[in-house]
């Protein structure tokens, strides 16, 4: 059925402003990390392509002159996204972060897998082109001539060692390009081809970048690596003995069949394992392959029985022979299994996790990506009252702030974060209101994520002027950066002092703000001595690191302040750091998004079982896209389990079920604010339409409430 709000779009105008921060609410963290690695690589290779211009590195050779400095510069880029490349690949590392509030402020959801590639990805573009292609030329040009000896450097000449690994490397990071295409790694070998070559490259990559990065007879490749070399290695042997290896009795194997998708359902008991709703785990089993290990998400809740739960789908060769070992169990018709010990390890981290930050959830998955949806639902079923009856939520039109309530009060006293600046129709009749209205402005998402990259872009950018000795030019353009920048946050400053008085001088805020500001005016002082006096030229270089490290810090500590939920601020200005209590969850929502009802029917019996007698906030809806209704209704396994529960021909209204979620954390909120969480595992273009719905509505619903709402919704996407 259409929403009933489909026309407030049409009879109201949100404004631009009111997008862009609800834009910014879900993708502001990446956007903010994403600018703070395009400024590091910039940096590392404009570091490696000063090592070689003229006055540092001196040669007659006029190819020389052009391609060593590119291809410094592109090793440059390798060392440092490998050191990246490590730290992402920390399963248990990244899983005690998604336990921290650092969570909240930082993209963690999207480290492994997104994160990972990129890196991954600049490590082979770096390494196979930009760094590749110049050294070919000097080879076969002659320019360059490899010689015997490990200390041999000199114009023309270079250590055999450097060709030898360096070729080693190129076929080495080709392999893992061609191996992690998805075309490649979905079939039945790619798999496992996939697997032995990540295995084998890991092993052989890592000693030859600390060779092979060797500038005049200097390791520095050690001195980026060191460190995450040091980390992921005891990660892996966290993974490996300290979270041991559990073996586990097999409970049971079934198969299901929707057409051409085969899945097999595993039920294992093993009383030791331990884990979290919505996080996955890695299975071994030896009749299929003594090495391999392979991950799944969790499809069970924590239980006494120590039972565990697992869908598969049969994709890959090894899916596939488990798949036929389920069905010669199915066909022996024996009760024993015909499967030895298996191997369980984790649990490892996902963004499904985080859902007890919220007290209104919405669950989605769509395919085989029901698995975190059941694991969350089935342990929320056991835990949480969630009393709230949406079908008596009103709807949003009756949210509009009285008339009565100043904007004095909502500046004064609400949360900044979250106020739509542009929505004021009020005078601003005092100076501390009015100051209050300013600092609003640059506490919103858009200002701030405009300011971090300009201060980073900026900072790049005099560095790589500073540091190929234009250092007069640097010093200018750090000054006009600096009184830029100290206008802006001077002012904010003085305008957050006026209207907050001590409730701002006491926040951390406050002092990222002064340390900002105290920098900059340092830094402005040398710049002006630096052109006025010519001296102190050198100590500009001082601030670059300085500037990036505060302005990273304030950002993400903005994001953090945005996205924790009102029990984790008091938590926290208490001295307390714990999440929402499962008592205090008011609605949970699943959604379920599938071809067919007979392809979701083989974890349909999994969820019909968990509902009986459950409380109003609880309500499921199965989407069977390409079933007719009256087949629904025929297959509909949640009659008379009450209009909440039901089976649905086509796709869900996202819109609708956002918004109705958005409205009961609107009525339960108590003037707080609430904000909803979305988890969605499966494909990634209902990923992209989830995010569009969430901006849109929240957008729609804090044009209804005259920018005063602190409601929003934040969408936490698993893709497969």
């Amino acid at each position: 059925m259409p929403s009933s709000h489909a026309s407030t779009s049409s009879t109201h105008t949100i404004s631009r402003w009111t997008k862009l921060e609800c834009y910014f609410f879900n993708h502001g963290a990446n956007i903010a990390f994403l600018t703070l690695m395009i400024v590091f690589n910039v940096c590392m290779f404009v570091w490696g392509v000063w090592l070689f211009i003229p006055g540092i590195y001196y040669t007659d050779n006029e190819i020389l002159r052009k391609t060593l400095p590119i291809a410094r510069g592109g090793g440059r880029l390798v060392t440092w996204n490998a050191a990246c490349l490590l730290v992402s690949g920390c399963k248990y590392f990244w899983t005690l972060v998604r336990k921290t509030p650092i969570r909240l402020g930082f993209p963690v959801d999207d480290i492994m897998p997104k994160y990972h590639r990129i890196f991954a990805l600049t490590v082979i573009v770096s390494g196979c082109i930009i760094h590749t292609i110049p050294q070919i030329v000097n080879y076969a040009t002659q320019s360059l001539v490899p010689v015997n000896g490990q200390d041999v450097w000199g114009d023309g000449i270079s250590p055999k060692q450097l060709l030898y690994t360096g070729s080693m490397l190129v076929v080495i990071f080709t392999m893992f390009f061609v191996t992690t295409l998805e075309k490649v790694r979905r079939t039945s070998f790619g798999f496992r081809l996939f697997w032995w070559c990540h295995i084998i490259g890991i092993v052989c990559s890592g000693p030859l970048l600390l060779v092979h990065g060797t500038c005049k007879g200097k390791p520095v490749t050690i001195y980026f690596l060191l460190l995450p070399i040091a980390l992921y290695l005891v990660d892996v042997i966290v993974r490996r003995y300290c979270l041991a290896t559990l073996q586990a009795d097999l409970v049971s194997l079934e198969t299901h069949t929707d057409g051409s998708d085969n899945y097999v359902k595993v039920t294992i008991r093993q009383k030791e394992f331990q884990y979290a709703p919505g996080m996955y785990a890695e299975l071994r089993i030896s009749e299929i392959s003594h090495h391999e290990w392979h991950p799944f998400t969790i499809a069970s809740a924590p239980n006494s029985e120590g039972t565990v739960v697992f869908y598969i789908q049969a994709v890959g060769k090894w899916t596939k022979r488990l798949l036929k070992l389920a069905k010669q169990q199915h066909a022996s018709g024996e009760n024993g299994p015909v499967l030895s010990k298996i191997g369980i390890r984790g649990g490892f981290g996902a963004p499904a996790q985080n859902y007890f930050s919220y007290k209104h959830i919405v669950v989605v998955g769509s395919g085989i990506g029901v698995t975190p949806l059941l694991s969350v639902w089935k342990h929320m079923v056991a835990t949480c009252r969630a009393d709230l009856d949406m079908t008596r939520v009103p709807r949003s039109k009756s949210f509009r702030v009285p008339d009565s309530i100043k904007y004095s009060q909502i500046l004064l006293d609400g949360d900044l974060n979250h106020v739509d600046v542009t929505e004021f129709d009020r005078p601003l009749i005092s100076i501390p209101i009015f100051a209050a209205y300013y600092s609003s402005v640059l506490e919103t998402m858009t200002v701030n994520i405009c300011i971090f990259v300009f201060a980073l872009t900026t900072e790049m950018a005099i560095f790589c002027v500073w540091l190929f000795g234009l250092t007069m030019e640097g010093a200018f353009f750090q000054a006009v950066a600096s009184m830029i920048t100290l206008t802006i946050f001077g002012t904010k400053i003085v305008a957050s002092t006026v209207a907050y008085g001590k409730r701002y001088l006491k926040s951390f805020v406050y002092l990222l703000e002064l340390g900002i500001f105290v920098l900059d005016a340092i830094s402005y002082g040398t710049s002006v001595s630096a052109i006025a006096y010519d001296r102190h030229k050198d100590r500009i270089a001082y601030f670059y690191v300085s500037f990036i490290v505060l302005h990273s810090v304030r950002i993400f500590h903005f994001f953090f302040s945005t996205a924790r939920p009102p029990k984790l601020k008091n938590s926290i200005r208490n001295g307390v750091n714990d999440n929402t209590d499962p008592e205090a969850i008011k609605t949970i929502t699943g959604v379920w998004v599938g071809r067919t009802y007979q392809g979701m029917s083989f974890a349909a019996a999994d969820l019909v079982d968990s509902l009986q007698n459950l409380t109003q906030g609880f309500s499921l809806q199965l989407y069977a896209s390409r079933d007719k209704p009256e087949d629904c209704a025929r297959n509909d396994p949640f009659v008379g389990l009450g209009h909440r529960f039901a089976l649905k021909s086509g796709r869900p209204d996202w819109e609708d079920i956002i918004r109705r979620a958005l409205d009961a954390a609107h009525l339960s909120s108590d003037g707080e604010g609430e904000n909803v969480g979305v988890f969605f595992c499966g494909s990634p273009a209902i990923a992209f339409i989830l995010q569009h719905t969430a901006q849109e509505v929240t957008a729609e619903h804090q044009y209804n409430n005259n920018g005063s709402c602190t409601c929003r919704v934040r969408v936490h996407k698993e893709n497969f």
